[in-house]
């Protein structure tokens, strides 16, 4: 009973000081609504990643258990939109994109080796180097993929969406395949990922879903189709196409249901405005954290409680502040030292 309160928390943070305020369809403004939901979808990926050493698991915990992928699915729709934004709206965007590239590369270098000098200390293991997780690569492998497209469709938006799509579809469903004919698991590159490209079709099709957001049958059609497409994601056999497809259907509709709400209700909080900037660090130490805090119970002989849960968010919340700001820190000085003097150009 007292996992309730995990829900209550999650509640609480987008509850608290929410306003009634539509903003008339405006799709920019609801997606930077959106935006203001990164703290609230990093807590539900990790207490969603807690779950895992329940077992037999309490019920009550089941829906956390399932919902990792809907968080994974916001991250990517957030990017996917962020990026088109950030092309057309900076004309020297995609000239200078080799940088954003160099950014998502560092941040996962920076990730991984701190991430493995924690386990090493922590867990007495003896790493010499060991990848922090999946969505950094694969992250950056999409960045790319929407480059391509600007580079071969500078023009024409609906092939340049259908090419970036395409492409994205096409590898996760080799991905899939190859998983079922050998027997591995590379499930978590695929069942979110084209979440992406509807954040980019989000932001080149603005006036359509702004359309769509105004018709009566709105809200009605997008909880139909999120509850048949997440009933069919939860029954089809895993590391199979209709996996892929179903779960990827579920992302979207869920991405249009939080887009509706948000068109009519603004959020934001102290909480929000403090922990949002850390949001990208709190999901990626919060495997370190996890994997200590579990080490922690198991050797204790300690049952996993709510105590778990608590303490692994409590942990990676200072750990993703303060390796932020060291972040910041070697990033601000490699710029002094490594920047040209123009003075002497």
């Amino acid at each position: 009973m007292p996992y309730i309160f995990l829900y209550l928390f999650l509640a609480v943070l987008c509850l608290l000081n929410m306003q009634f305020c539509p903003t008339g369809a405006d799709i920019k403004k609801t997606m930077n609504r959106l935006h203001e939901l990164r703290f609230v979808f990093a807590v539900l990926i990790i207490f969603s990643h807690c779950t895992n050493p329940f077992f037999p698991m309490p019920h009550i915990l089941l829906p956390l258990s399932k919902i990792s992928t809907l968080g994974v699915g916001y991250f990517f729709i957030s990017s996917g939109f962020g990026l088109a934004c950030s092309v057309a709206s900076k004309p020297n965007y995609l000239r200078n994109f080799w940088k954003k590239i160099v950014d998502l590369l560092w941040i996962t270098l920076f990730s991984s080796v701190v991430s493995t000098l924690i386990r090493n200390t922590m867990l007495d293991e003896h790493q010499i180097f060991q990848l922090v997780n999946w969505y950094m690569p694969t992250l950056t492998v999409l960045y790319l993929i929407f480059y391509v497209s600007h580079r071969i469709f500078p023009k024409n938006k609906f092939r340049r969406v259908v090419f970036l799509s395409g492409v994205i579809f096409i590898i996760t469903a080799i991905l899939c395949i190859f998983d079922a004919v050998t027997g591995l698991n590379h499930r978590v590159y695929y069942i979110s990922e084209l979440a992406f490209p509807f954040g980019v079709i989000i932001y080149e099709y603005a006036d359509f879903f702004a359309a769509f957001l105004k018709k009566k049958y709105a809200l009605s059609s997008i909880i139909a189709a999120e509850l048949v497409f997440s009933f069919l994601a939860i029954t089809v056999p895993e590391k199979s196409l209709p996996d892929l497809i179903f779960h990827n259907l579920m992302n979207l509709f869920f991405g249009l249901l939080l887009i509706w709400l948000l068109d009519k209700f603004k959020v934001g909080n102290r909480i929000l405005r403090t922990m949002n900037p850390y949001a990208p660090f709190l999901y990626l130490f919060q495997f370190a954290v996890l994997d200590v805090t579990k080490n922690y119970y198991i050797t204790n002989a300690r049952p996993f409680d709510i105590f778990y849960f608590w303490g692994v968010l409590f942990f990676t919340c200072i750990l993703a502040i303060v390796l932020q700001h060291l972040y910041n820190f070697i990033g601000a000085e490699a710029h002094k030292h490594f920047r040209p003097n123009r003075s002497n150009l």
